[in-house]
């Protein structure tokens, strides 16, 4: 893993070779740049972070690829483009536990404190390790009960 030396604003970006995945956390950091941080500045907002190819209508729905035109691409390790206290919640499916600790995961949080109006509500779902392990060590079929198997299409 090699760290790319660009300016102070940018410096903590990190490369992993690969010039397509570079060219896009240029691209993440100039929109952070340019953006002044807040995008959004509209009231009572449901976040939907790290959407992937599931955004939901009627949601903010952000992700750090532009997947489709509904989903907004940011990177949420770094801010959250919304202004104070404009989101009554916030939902991430299975991107907490890929953020480093504690300097992303501190940041995110802080970020999510900021957006959450009084009184909000921020549901953050991450895998449940001890679930699996202790199914998976038990006799019979528990495991597949608790996760069944899917085909790759979702079906």
């Amino acid at each position: 893993m090699a760290r790319l030396a660009l300016t102070p604003t940018i410096r903590g970006l990190i490369f992993f070779g690969r010039v397509p995945h570079a060219n896009h956390e240029l691209r993440l950091a100039k929109n952070h740049l340019l953006s002044g941080r807040t995008i959004i500045q509209e009231r009572r907002l449901k976040v939907n972070i790290a959407c992937g190819s599931r955004p939901v209508e009627g949601w903010v729905n952000i992700d750090v690829f532009l997947v489709s035109p509904s989903v907004i691409a940011w990177d949420c390790r770094r801010s959250i483009l919304l202004s104070d206290g404009s989101a009554g919640f916030i939902f991430a499916d299975h991107f907490f536990e890929h953020m480093e600790r504690p300097n992303q995961t501190d940041r995110f949080l802080s970020e999510c404190l900021r957006v959450l109006e009084p009184g909000g509500i921020i549901r953050l779902v991450v895998p449940d390790a001890g679930l699996y392990l202790h199914k998976y060590c038990e006799p019979g079929d528990g495991l597949t009960e608790t996760r069944p198997l899917r085909k790759e299409n979702g079906a």
